[in-house]
């Protein structure tokens, strides 16, 4: 919720976009939903590659890894986006962001056990 409220205000912000930058249509035309669009498409396109003889768990790290600079993308524009906001703001907001980012995790861990369900059956 806060990083919506961010989100919004970051685009209303002066820290905001850049003059000469076409306005923001909808949360989706943020950076950070950019970025984060470009992570979850670098996990998905390489999730059919994890090799079985790895747990769920190891194969959920491995992607993770694997997309290193999308994921690092997706967090420098996500610190770009609280920035302008007060240290108890940005605090809280990075404790939802890493919520958000425990959370993904345990959803790449339950797809990659899908995937095998799938494949055996």
């Amino acid at each position: 919720m806060i990083l919506l409220l961010a989100a919004a205000a970051f685009a209303q912000s002066p820290a905001g976009p850049k003059a000469g930058t076409p306005p923001v249509k909808s949360a989706a035309d943020l950076p950070i939903s950019k970025a984060t669009r470009a992570f979850r498409a670098c996990i998905d396109s390489k999730a059919g590659a994890v090799p079985a003889s790895v747990t769920p768990e190891a194969g959920a790290d491995l992607l993770i890894k694997q997309c290193e600079p999308e994921r690092a993308k997706m967090e420098a524009t996500f610190e770009a986006m609280i920035a302008p906001f007060p240290q108890p703001v940005q605090v809280k907001a990075r404790e939802e962001y890493r919520a958000g980012m425990a959370d993904g995790r345990r959803v790449i861990v339950e797809g990659l056990r899908k995937m095998r369900e799938t494949k055996t059956k």
